[in-house]
């Protein structure tokens, strides 16, 4: 099982001089010592990285993010906010190479059950309570070249997204990871995320 580890901002510009493939037959992925048991951490460099820094790198992802915002800027201007002004979330990277994502309406209507018999529920609250939470969990690797994360979905809510790759523009400044989905139909998406206390 392998993940690229991540690297910040900063830490792209240390490395920017470092042309993909160089020092590594075909281009192919460097696997550093792995850190625990047998598994082997692979990174998108093709240049030799020591081990300090190679920590420094996965430092970057490792860890659970609570979500700050999530705007979406439609192709007319209009900003609008999918899951309210004030939306929860949480999202976990391990170390090992596996990532969970949860977010949700913090007004969602309640069910009247911590165990609820679906099939005794108004289709129309269903909806309501689908249309506000977001949910999936995989695999994922960081293309640090590109700025890329990208979530290989294994588990989801929504069973048309398993399968399937969530791809993530990434940055870090200030303490802050930003992500940003591919843009569809003119509309681009921008979510933060600040690392949980």
């Amino acid at each position: 099982m392998h993940m690229r580890a991540g690297i910040g901002q900063g830490d792209r510009n240390r490395f920017a001089d470092r042309a993909p493939g160089a020092g590594n037959k075909g281009g192919a992925a460097i696997e550093p010592p792995c850190v625990k048991g047998t598994r082997h951490l692979s990174i998108s460099h093709a240049s030799n990285i020591r081990n300090k820094e190679y920590r420094m790198l996965q430092e970057d992802f490792i860890g659970s993010w609570h979500l700050i915002d999530y705007v979406t800027q439609l192709a007319d201007g209009t900003a609008v906010e999918p899951l309210g002004a004030a939306p929860y979330g949480l999202g976990t990277y391990t170390g090992d190479g596996w990532m969970s994502a949860h977010l949700m309406r913090r007004d969602r209507l309640s069910l009247g059950s911590a165990r609820p018999a679906l099939d005794r529920i108004a289709p129309d609250l269903l909806v309501a309570t689908a249309a506000g939470y977001i949910g999936y969990a995989g695999r994922y690797t960081v293309d640090a070249v590109g700025g890329r994360v990208i979530h290989h979905v294994e588990t989801a809510f929504l069973p048309d997204w398993i399968g399937t790759d969530m791809i993530r523009e990434y940055r870090f400044a200030d303490g802050i990871l930003t992500l940003r989905p591919p843009a569809v139909g003119g509309a681009a998406s921008v979510l933060r995320w600040r690392r949980a206390c």
